[in-house]
């Protein structure tokens, strides 16, 4: 019923109740007495009600009602909001609502006031999660994050973990780990690694063009020194190991469900490693 209200009286203008709601603390506590247990489980068998409740998520967002005014009160927990919220992006069976899901995220962490607990917490992510296509979600939201910190950028630039390159520092072992390792992997190694960490791994590369291609704006984010190790650690055994294993899927020298697929694949991270420029 809140999300008919909101939906009905935002793209319709019907005249509909305006629910006196806030992200923290009321759609957290819908968000915990709904997901507490089982989420996965819960999500499936009821997606239509996740739905309508990450619909009322979108609408507070949108119309700024982040927490709710008032006396002092326990400080809001982001980490734990977004948690929900990802969940949402992750087991939702419909590919909008994950992204809605994930676009809200997003802009729940930007709207965190403390630029540190927004490292903390993608560190959380990028450190602690099993899924790929989250981790894959908290490379983009970093970029977003420091895009919005340089926009409108002057002289002297702005300040901040995501203005310079404190975020990145604290994150480069997370965004690019060694991946030595995966070089010298049999072919069937390589695969297995490829088909449990594609989606962050494609990002990963994505965020790297961002930083390191050449003529980018946004050097600044960069720590000083950083371009030679990614590369060395990095993106030189990740080229290496996907040219390897795209020979073996185009040759047919291993079986691979899904082959054209995971070879365009292969050759996109391939092409977006190879023009890379980190000196």
């Amino acid at each position: 019923m809140l999300a008919y209200w909101v939906f009905s009286s935002t793209v319709f203008g019907a005249d509909q109740p305006q629910p006196d709601l806030h992200a923290f603390p009321d759609h957290l506590a819908i968000l915990e007495g709904y997901m507490e247990d089982d989420t996965q489980s819960q999500i499936a068998a009821t997606p239509g009600t996740v739905e309508a409740i990450l619909a009322v998520g979108l609408w507070l967002q949108h119309n700024d009602r982040l927490v709710a005014p008032g006396g002092p009160g326990p400080e809001p927990d982001f980490m734990v909001y977004l948690h929900h919220i990802e969940l949402c992006a992750l087991f939702l069976p419909d590919a909008a609502a994950r992204n809605a899901a994930a676009a809200l995220a997003g802009r729940v962490l930007h709207a965190d006031p403390d630029e540190d607990d927004r490292v903390r917490i993608l560190e959380d992510l990028l450190e602690n999660c099993q899924y790929a296509s989250l981790k894959a979600c908290a490379v983009s939201w970093l970029r977003d994050e420091i895009v919005a910190a340089r926009a409108g950028a002057s002289d002297p630039p702005p300040e901040g973990l995501f203005a310079g390159a404190e975020a990145v520092e604290r994150l480069q072992y997370l965004l690019f780990p060694d991946l030595s390792s995966v070089r010298e992997a049999s072919p069937a190694a390589a695969l297995d690694y490829w088909a449990q960490n594609a989606p962050f791994l494609a990002q990963a590369a994505n965020f790297a063009y961002f930083l390191f291609c050449p003529g980018g704006a946004y050097g600044a984010a960069v720590p000083d020194g950083m371009g030679p190790s990614v590369e060395l650690r990095y993106a030189e055994p990740l080229a290496q190991a996907a040219e390897s294993l795209l020979r073996a899927v185009e040759t047919k020298t291993l079986a691979v469900d899904g082959a054209e697929h995971v070879a365009l694949d292969l050759a996109v991270l391939v092409d977006r490693l190879r023009s890379l420029s980190f000196s």
